[in-house]
């Protein structure tokens, strides 16, 4: 678990958790004089934090903490303006984009619009950092689609326009997506938000 630690003008993460020792084969995020600066103010501040990635890790904070960001920062969508953030020994932003993807999922808290895209199409996009040669989409991909689609009870709207469902729906399908993309690293930011409560466990 991740906490807020506050320090005059300056939203501060701690890690409440001890570096663990992980498993041989497990990765891990470690990240060293991070920092974030919009607007001349400083919205995310770590001077050194490991997260194992082979268990569940939560970010706790107040609005402006720099929860979002961090999530950003991790999943490879937004550069910092200094320090370091590694997974499992390399350098998140030394990996080309296809080779990130097949890392780390991300789902942001604001989704981003899918005009024109069925839900299925969306969920589709999952499968892009592994498309094979030419590329072909394979039986497996369909199979991944189809997984994620009934996991997350959305199989019923898989001809369905996403924007065209409700945002708890839309969410669902979007969670689809990421389970799709199969990387061995989710980063949600606020994935049950608009969920009802039977879908949020």
């Amino acid at each position: 678990i991740l906490e807020p630690q506050s320090r005059p003008g300056i939203p501060h993460l701690r890690a409440a958790l001890c570096p663990p020792t992980l498993p041989p084969g497990f990765s891990m995020y470690e990240l060293s004089g991070t920092r974030m600066v919009r607007d001349g103010r400083t919205i995310l501040s770590i001077d050194h934090l490991a997260i194992p990635t082979n268990e569940m890790t939560l970010i706790l904070g107040h609005n402006g903490s720099g929860k979002s960001t961090l999530a950003s920062v991790i999943s490879g969508l937004v550069k910092p303006d200094a320090g370091k953030v590694m997974l499992n020994g390399k350098d998140l932003f030394s990996l080309s984009e296809r080779d990130r993807a097949r890392e780390v999922a991300f789902l942001p808290q604001k989704l981003p619009a899918s005009a024109g895209l069925i839900c299925r199409e969306l969920v589709r996009l999952g499968r892009y950092p592994w498309r094979g040669l030419f590329g072909r989409w394979r039986d497996e991909d369909e199979r991944a689609i189809d997984a994620a689609l009934e996991a997350t009870g959305t199989s019923r709207f898989a001809r369905a326009f996403a924007d065209d469902l409700s945002g708890g729906e839309r969410q669902r399908v979007w969670i689809g997506m990421l389970l799709a993309q199969a990387s061995p690293v989710m980063i949600l930011d606020e994935p049950t938000s608009a969920l009802d409560v039977r879908h949020q466990y």
